[in-house]
């Protein structure tokens, strides 16, 4: 080889840019960064999401039961289920003040506030306190979800929530499954 062939090959050499492994980990870590964002931001928004919203299957399918897994002591279940119940009154209430309520979406919040309810049952015994204090709790629990009303500025909004016949109605339901289970001792 000639000196000015090995003087070409030598500054095709340099002259090729390299690769630097670093730029693939970048990427990597953008898309991983933007993928959390969206992902909160997802679960942010889930959390005042009612049936029928974009972001409510999130709530109730991946962050309630995450939720679910994470308050596994009895008093943390206890609160939690009772939370899930007024939850899902207040979802109706959302509802109902958009003329949203309609009957499908009743029926799926009336099974969600009995299951809740008979979980919230379960966690009460399975924290082994004595049988009155079992029923204290249970007291408890019908009270804040018969005292647990709209506030009085949304309830001038509609005459039907003024009655509350639907939302009652959830109310009835979740105290029926704490006294079905009362009524089973």
């Amino acid at each position: 080889m000639t000196d000015r062939e090995k003087a070409r090959m030598l500054e095709n050499i340099f002259s090729t840019p390299i690769e630097s492994p670093y730029y693939r980990m970048r990427a990597v870590f953008a898309s991983a960064l933007i993928f959390v964002i969206s992902f909160g931001g997802a679960i942010y928004a889930s959390e005042v999401s009612v049936p029928g919203d974009l972001f409510y299957p999130i709530k109730i399918n991946v962050v309630e039961p995450v939720l679910t897994v994470v308050n596994f002591r009895p008093e943390e279940k206890i609160v939690w289920e009772e939370k899930k119940v007024i939850r899902r009154i207040e979802e109706a209430e959302a509802l109902l003040l958009e003329n949203k309520l309609d009957d499908n979406r009743m029926e799926e919040l009336e099974r969600r506030i009995e299951k809740s309810s008979k979980a919230f049952t379960k966690a009460v015994k399975d924290k082994g306190e004595d049988e009155e204090k079992v029923e204290d709790r249970k007291d408890e629990f019908r009270k804040k979800v018969g005292k647990q009303k709209m506030k009085e500025d949304d309830k001038s909004k509609t005459k039907e929530v003024e009655n509350g016949s639907k939302v009652e109605k959830l109310r009835k339901t979740a105290i029926e499954a704490v006294n079905k289970d009362s009524e089973k001792d």
